[in-house]
């Protein structure tokens, strides 16, 4: 498995709170690694097999998802943790950011490519009957084995989006449909012509700048037709937000492209030239889409008090004379970040609490997380 190092700077309001994510995903492997999460978890094969391998089942959502899948298993953690021998990590909230983070950007990443696959797509997919390999094939379009071709799935899709018209008009000529694709047919192609392309440029996948992405967003005019934060918007697309965006790249890119017949004549009514994409802005532009999901609603105080008694965390910490700190007056955080840290961290405390009283360790939602960082925020004593 190949992990990409590349900057990636961006702030999310995250229940009004601004969370900066990692500037560079490695760092979290880092830390999954010097906390032992490697000894019981493996990517892609790698590491230990007591738990899932995160690269083999999709673990994304927004922050306070991970957050509870996190903190319903620390039970089963700590078994682990005291079964190996090993002392229970301890994490800092930079920390709590990086491995999060991280977590969250393998799905983004995707998997390898099969070259035999991308062979047979080429011809499946008709891309064969307009360019050719190595001049056998079509000869409308170039011969992939002759471009200069940057080997990231992303550059495929955006060589693809900007030839869309021309490519359009083919297709119609033999009234046939353009070709569908998923995201591990981009990947899989791009593999195979990665391979016969003595020209390639580029052999790692540039994941993108979501703030650029941003930007990118309202330069390409994609705001005139798609909102990314409203349900009910009156603009002609879907809600970006509400569709869920946490896919792969390539899933993300094959999806845009399976919509750009729509797209054009949508655009074509109301005038908009459809835009075209250079260097890295297509890659930006998905990285932006992708990180619309891992943003958290705000929580609700009222209810955060509510899940704070039937949750029994007012047995410990519900009075100045109770074993934990009292919570009913609130407790200052800086970030939902620092919760999760802090939690974490006294969880093994709080299990031989729980145990004490004969209690089951009480899961968590995402809203019941989010819930209680604003019951503990919003309910501070004013001085």
């Amino acid at each position: 498995m190949r992990f990409i190092v590349f900057l990636l700077i961006v702030s999310i309001n995250l229940w009004g709170q601004v969370l900066k994510l990692p500037d560079n995903p490695i760092e979290g492997r880092l830390v999954f690694e010097d906390k032992g999460c490697i000894e019981c978890h493996s990517l892609s094969g790698f590491g230990g097999k007591v738990g899932p391998d995160l690269m083999k089942q999709q673990y994304y959502g927004s922050f306070s998802d991970l957050a509870a899948l996190i903190w319903n298993h620390i039970p089963q953690m700590n078994r682990m943790f005291r079964k190996l021998h090993r002392d229970r990590p301890l994490i800092n909230n930079k920390e709590m950011v990086s491995l999060v983070g991280f977590i969250y950007y393998l799905h983004y990443l995707g998997q390898p490519g099969s070259l035999s696959k991308g062979k047979i797509l080429l011809n499946k997919k008709g891309c064969i009957k307009c360019h050719s390999v190595n001049q056998i094939g079509g000869d409308v379009a170039p011969d992939f084995a002759q471009i200069e071709f940057n080997a990231s799935p992303l550059f495929m899709v955006q060589t693809m989006w900007n030839h869309f018209p021309e490519m359009s008009k083919e297709f119609s000529a033999e009234v046939k449909n353009l070709p569908t694709l998923t995201g591990n047919n981009v990947v899989d192609i791009a593999s195979y012509i990665q391979a016969v392309s003595p020209r390639t440029i580029n052999t790692r996948m540039t994941p993108g700048n979501p703030n650029s992405g941003k930007k990118i967003f309202k330069s390409k005019v994609c705001i005139k037709c798609h909102s990314v934060d409203s349900e009910d918007s009156d603009k002609p697309g879907p809600s970006l937000k509400q569709l869920k965006l946490h896919s792969s790249v390539s899933e993300i890119g094959a999806l845009m492209w399976n919509h750009a017949d729509n797209m054009k004549e949508l655009m074509s009514e109301k005038q908009i030239v459809l835009p075209t994409f250079k260097g890295a802005e297509m890659a930006d532009l998905i990285a932006y889409l992708y990180f619309l999901d891992f943003q958290d609603e705000p929580g609700n105080k009222l209810k955060g008090k509510t899940v704070f008694k039937d949750k029994g965390c007012d047995i410990c910490h519900g009075s100045a004379d109770d074993v934990g700190p009292n919570l009913t007056k609130g407790f200052k955080l800086k970030s939902p970040v620092q919760m999760i840290t802090k939690m974490w961290n006294h969880s093994a405390g709080m299990e031989d609490q729980i145990l004490t009283f004969n209690k089951n360790w009480p899961k968590l939602t995402s809203e019941d997380i989010r819930n209680l960082y604003a019951f503990f925020t919003g309910n501070l004593k004013k001085d």
